[in-house]
């Protein structure tokens, strides 16, 4: 996210490209943020919802008097679900200098564990206590990390509507927290694939249960010999699976049911941030 001063009056200029290509404009009216114009109606209204609450965390501030022009970019397809409106949310609160949790809580329902992972680059461990977000960064380079890939389902799913969802269920019981706490603790340190796998399976299972949903293996891949974990909002977006054949024999057994983008551990984790 790049932000430069302009001439002009009043005048907010907004661009994104993904993938180096044009993917959104819009410009605004400042301070009050009128919409003038946009590609996206969608998109221009959660831009102005973003901005608007951060101009309530800092309501003294001039930053919204000149006219400005913002360019952001991202490197990976939109329809991934990888975390582009955590890290607008971050990126806007590291620009003016506010705190990227209250900003995101005045604009979201969920933990905050994705504002968490948009600015570090280390794996961490997540817990909100009270409000208030604790996050350990932990070393996390599991020694059979080559059977674990990450493999997109094609079917984008709205987070916001997935923790209503959750919260309409009234998940968060103590028992339930505890039990989620111990499987994670046990993921992140487990020895072998077959511990990783046996925590994998009873984090599905629990979650299953809550969200009154079948694992996607149960559904989709009941034929596959490996396990399937579903990342994010159930249902969509990436699954993590493990894998203990040829790289080649499980590209060929997704691709047979319609799914192409595979992605190793490695690639979806560069070393730089394992390391």
């Amino acid at each position: 996210m790049e932000v430069d001063d302009i001439s002009g009056v009043g005048i907010l200029q907004w661009e994104t490209t993904v993938l180096n290509k044009p993917w959104f404009t819009a410009e605004f009216g400042l301070p009050g943020l009128e919409l003038f114009s946009t590609s996206d109606t969608g998109i221009s209204s959660f831009l102005i919802k973003i901005l608007k609450a951060a101009k309530e965390i800092i309501p003294a501030s001039n930053i919204f008097s000149n006219s400005l022009k913002i360019n952001t970019s991202i490197d990976f397809d939109m329809n991934w679900g990888l975390g582009s409106s955590s890290s607008l949310i971050s990126n806007i609160a590291y620009w003016l200098n506010i705190d990227p949790f209250e900003l995101y809580w005045k604009v979201s329902e969920g933990s905050g564990v994705d504002i968490a992972c948009a600015r570090t680059r280390r794996p961490v461990l997540y817990r909100l206590i009270d409000r208030k977000p604790l996050i350990e960064e932990i070393d996390f380079k599991p020694s059979f990390r080559n059977n674990l890939y990450f493999i997109y389902l094609g079917r984008k799913k709205d987070s916001q509507s997935a923790v209503r969802e959750f919260k309409r269920k009234q998940a968060g019981s103590p028992e339930i927290i505890k039990n989620i706490s111990d499987i994670t603790m046990s993921m992140a340190h487990a020895g072998t694939i077959a511990e990783f796998e046996d925590s994998l399976i009873e984090h599905e299972k629990i979650l299953s249960g809550i969200l009154e949903i079948p694992p996607v293996q149960m559904t989709d891949f009941a034929d596959f010999h490996g396990k399937i974990k579903s990342l994010g909002a159930w249902g969509g977006d990436f699954v993590m699976v493990t894998w203990q054949g040829t790289e080649q024999d499980l590209q060929k057994y997704f691709r047979n049911k319609g799914l192409n983008t595979i992605f190793t551990y490695e690639r979806m984790i560069p070393e730089v941030i394992l390391q």
